[in-house]
């Protein structure tokens, strides 16, 4: 679960100078992708759920006699997943910029604002520690 992993992550991230908004960004573009492209999950019985619905209507209208397509929504989930570029390329992107530890625009902003007022967060705003309340430079 996203609010599980995200929640537990946040002390270490915390006692690291990482910004809430990088471990948002990490959290959601891992959990997302992986759980789009994986055979088990909540997601994949909706999307088969929804696949199996049309594949019957398809069914229904023409019949199933020259269909050269899998009448199984999740045969056909499963030969759809290597179309799926999105969730590889957010995955190999993840890692790029984990392994490179580069950031840009609005990260790269948060992640300075952390590491230069030791806030927890990279935003303008505090959240009534000490810490995070800062005077920003513009």
């Amino acid at each position: 679960n996203v609010l599980l992993v995200g929640e537990s992550m946040r002390p270490l991230t915390d006692s690291l100078t990482v910004s809430r908004e990088k471990l948002v960004f990490i959290v959601d573009g891992t959990s997302t992708p992986l759980v789009s492209i994986s055979p088990v999950s909540s997601l994949v019985g909706f999307a088969v759920s929804l696949i199996q619905r049309e594949l019957d209507k398809i069914v229904q209208l023409y019949g199933s006699e020259g269909l050269d397509i899998e009448l199984s929504g999740y045969a056909v989930f499963l030969q759809s997943i290597k179309y799926r570029y999105y969730p590889v390329f957010m995955l190999v992107l993840m890692l790029l910029l984990i392994v490179a530890r580069r950031d840009f625009g609005p990260m790269l902003i948060a992640e300075r604002k952390t590491q230069l007022y030791k806030r927890r967060d990279g935003g303008d705003g505090g959240t009534g520690h000490a810490a995070d309340s800062a005077p920003v430079k513009k």
